[in-house]
């Protein structure tokens, strides 16, 4: 998309990721999705629009924008979010009327169907055994295999995990405090994951690599130069995804990586936590994100409380 000029000939550029803390952008350029956000744009938003100029930006180009994205429904919302965002940010810049319609209002986005896929004991057992294998013969891979494993002990979301810096564990104090995270715009406040003994164990081993890899970098999952490869960060990123499909393939699962949080949370109500707590662990803005998208409990777990709940109201009856 071409930057916006002054007389608003062009379709304005989104906002950077820092303009969300002024309101500009809302959820679509948080810190969380912001690489997400930029790799949607180029692919889906850039060469349809990219060049029209913003009076000709009307409800129709979106609408049949959004429309021929109808196979892919979660990107599509995606992108009638970017379009919107952009639009009203080129309105607060003055590059088009401040009156003039946002095209996407009347642009209904598409009903989601939410996914609760809980990991199982027996496939924590088969996810383990295919990393162990990886680590021995994919030595490349290392830093991604600690990065899952992170993620699966410390349900936080895949972008905390993967920019992790040293500067941010203290293992003095068994804490990690993480300066940008998903909900600082608005909590406003650090987020502290508590350093447990298996958390400990895995920083311990990245600190080993860390040593025998021979380099210095400040993240604690540094991205190993691939042969034929050039890495885009210091930190893992792309290469957790494909190491995650081998691991998915070897152990001959269906797991996808979004499902270690949910499955965090939901062992966190198995185990008797009340929600406020575990809201509070996992860093949810309120409880009942908690218990809206993630918390959710076994069938067996369902039937062993509804008898125990019913055995101790005929108990009274008797």
């Amino acid at each position: 998309m071409a930057g916006a000029t002054e007389g608003g000939n062009s379709f304005p550029q989104p906002p950077k990721p820092d303009a969300v803390r002024d309101g500009v952008g809302k959820v679509a350029y948080s810190y969380q999705n912001i690489e997400q956000t930029k790799r949607e744009i180029d692919r889906y938003v850039k060469p349809r629009i990219g060049s029209l100029p913003l009076p000709e930006l009307d409800h129709d180009v979106v609408q049949n924008l959004f429309h021929s994205l109808r196979g892919t429904p979660a990107i599509a919302n995606h992108v009638r979010s970017h379009i919107s965002a952009a639009f009203n940010y080129a309105r607060s810049k003055k590059y088009v009327d401040r009156g003039s319609p946002n095209p996407c209002q009347f642009v209904k986005l598409f009903k989601l169907k939410k996914h609760k896929r809980i990991i199982k004991g027996s496939e924590y057992s088969e996810i383990s055994e295919a990393m162990s294998y990886l680590w021995e013969q994919k030595p490349g891979y290392r830093p991604e295999l600690l990065c899952l494993e992170f993620l699966m002990l410390t349900g936080c979301r895949i972008q905390e995990a993967k920019r992790l810096k040293w500067a941010e564990v203290d293992l003095t104090n068994g804490r990690i405090v993480l300066e940008e995270h998903k909900t600082i715009e608005k909590s406003d406040e650090d987020k502290v994951i508590p350093i447990v003994s298996p958390v400990e164990d895995v920083l311990k081993r990245a600190a080993k690599l860390r040593k025998e890899l021979g380099f210095i970098s400040p993240y604690v999952f540094p991205h190993i130069k691939k042969k034929g490869r050039r890495p885009k960060t210091e930190h893992v990123d792309g290469s957790v995804r494909r190491v995650w499909d081998l691991i998915n393939e070897h152990a001959k699962t269906t797991v996808r990586r979004k499902n270690f949080r949910s499955s965090y949370i939901s062992r966190g109500g198995q185990q008797g936590y009340n929600v406020e707590l575990i809201s509070k662990v996992v860093h949810h803005a309120t409880p009942q994100t908690t218990l809206t998208y993630y918390l959710d409990f076994e069938e067996q777990q369902k039937r062993q409380a509804a008898e125990q709940i019913a055995d101790s109201i005929r108990a009274d009856m008797e």
